[in-house]
């Protein structure tokens, strides 16, 4: 072969085959905690999707430790909870930015008063069985090379260990990190800061592990332990010094322990060893025409607190019930820029969060320092403030409301953590078919049914908590937050169609 015949034939066999060409209403780029909670709601809303993730294989190592409140009432909406629930450890406090005192959850106003340890691989592993129940296709050592509209339509150039295909979808969401490709692709700035600070972990084994909840922070550096469930610990904190180029390994680390505490615990035998810096970004919007972001495509910052897998998660469950009715036809997609105003919000809610918690840690000057020690106390003399700080980590702050609406508008259910278990059991299959839920006492009547909403026949109090007394009528969005509520005795059909038309739900309408 001649080197010019060469040369064609790479060019040739890196041409899109046309004969593998796959179509979807949607591409999801990205099978980590978020790509797969979105699958499972596009899924669940009969919507065709296919799913690609360029690792061959679920990464080892898990990230994220934990989930909070918000996600554990998400999860329980779609009648997930519980899988959860029996694999994992409730913890009633949690450290907020590493100060000694650690913030109260048992008080939270849910009925899941705890962050839930349990490690993202678990988590991966428990979403990724719920979607393929579902039937989902994940289609794994694929990854998107190219991505262009047309007609339309998005037409994805995708790349797997035999070649190039393309796959035509309607929408494509990147749920595929901090290093995006389908933010890249799809046109979408990115700002904020670069690293200037830098943390590490190590899982190890420990032969004088220190009490449980150990974590220490000192104008040299900080270091928390956490147990994992295979009996090893977590060694995470923020060391001075430290950069990119770093060849961190358990020498430095060891090294580092015993400077700080004198004792470095015994640690050997490490699984993984990484380090992260306190890079901080924001996507400027979560869509751009058919591209939509998710999770850490649109939001990147230091791992602190436990969000950023939380709030990827929650992401996806306010895209998945507003994209799915646009992609079949039964809504206009600007009911999609709802989605990137709400979440872009709480973006900025997470920007702020995570780097008030990095100041916190990397604390060094006397300044910083008294400022520590100052929130310190406060969170111990004064309870309001410890509250709203678990109200914050937890997301049970999140609230979507509009000027001019209901008070109730934007408010999350559940929001009562005195809910008995029929309550809860009672709420959580309605939410289930992931369509609005009408509580009403006219909920039965055949013109409300006409809308194809799941209905409950009942005062809202009844299954929502005392706290709801003197509403007779509450919708709510498939994604558990409050879309209309009246206190009327009489339900007016013109005011619920209206708040229905909103959230893309309207009589009958065919798929176009």
């Amino acid at each position: 072969m001649t080197p010019d015949s060469a040369a064609h034939e790479q060019q040739h066999s890196q041409l899109p085959d046309e004969a593998r060409r796959r179509t979807a209403d949607v591409l999801v780029v990205g099978a980590g905690p978020t790509g797969l909670l979105l699958a499972s709601e596009l899924l669940t809303a009969g919507v065709r999707a296919i799913t690609i993730e360029a690792r061959l294989e679920r990464g080892p190592h898990a990230r994220a430790l934990g989930i909070h409140a918000r996600t554990m009432e998400v999860l329980a909406l779609r009648g997930l909870s519980s899988s959860f629930l029996r694999e994992g450890v409730k913890v009633p406090a949690w450290h907020f930015g590493m100060l000694p005192n650690r913030i109260d959850l048992s008080g939270l106003p849910t009925p899941f008063p705890f962050l839930l340890a349990i490690p993202q691989t678990r988590t991966e592993e428990l979403l990724q069985a719920h979607a393929e129940s579902l039937g989902a296709t994940i289609e794994r050592g694929v990854r998107l090379v190219g991505l262009q509209e047309l007609e339309g339509r998005l037409l994805a150039d995708v790349e797997d260990g035999s070649g190039r295909y393309q796959i035509e979808a309607k929408y494509v969401v990147g749920c595929d990190g901090g290093r995006s490709t389908v933010r890249s692709l799809g046109g979408i700035d990115f700002p904020g800061s670069d690293a200037d600070a830098w943390g590490f972990l190590a899982d190890v084994e420990m032969t004088r592990p220190p009490a449980p909840g150990f974590g220490i922070n000192t104008s040299d550096g900080a270091v928390i332990v956490a147990n994992l469930p295979d009996g090893r610990r977590r060694v995470a904190g923020w060391m001075p010094g430290l950069s990119r180029e770093t060849q961190l390994d358990l020498n430095a680390i060891t090294q580092f322990t015993k400077s700080l505490l004198g004792d470095d615990f015994g640690m050997n035998s490490p699984s993984w060893i990484s380090q992260f810096g306190n890079d901080n970004r924001l996507a400027t919007s979560y869509r751009n025409g058919r591209v939509i972001l998710a999770g850490d495509a649109a939001h990147v910052h230091w791992p602190t607190g436990g969000v950023g897998m939380n709030v990827g998660l929650q992401d996806a469950f306010a895209l998945g019930w507003r994209l799915a009715r646009v992609a079949k036809g039964q809504a206009d997609d600007s009911l999609l820029d709802g989605y990137s105003r709400e979440r872009h919000s709480v973006g900025e809610q997470l920007r702020e969060l995570t780097l008030a918690q990095g100041a916190l840690i990397t604390a060094a000057t006397p300044e910083q320092r008294g400022l520590r020690d100052f929130l310190n106390d406060t969170v111990k003399t004064t309870p309001q403030f410890s509250f709203n700080l678990a109200m914050t980590l937890s997301a049970l702050n999140v609230q979507y409301s509009e000027p001019g609406k209901n008070l109730c508008v934007g408010r999350r259910i559940p929001s009562n953590s005195s809910l008995s278990t029929d309550q809860l059991d009672t709420l959580i299959a309605l939410f289930v078919p992931a369509a609005p839920v009408l509580i009403s006492p006219a909920g039965g009547t055949a013109a409300i049914q006409d809308f194809g909403v799941t209905t409950h026949a009942g005062l809202p109090h009844q299954i929502l908590g005392d706290d709801w007394l003197g509403t007779r009528h509450v919708l709510v969005r498939p994604d558990g937050y409050v879309a209309w509520a009246s206190a009327d005795w009489q339900l007016s059909l013109e005011d619920l169609t209206e708040a229905l038309g909103t959230l893309g739900w309207a009589r009958s309408t065919p798929e176009r």
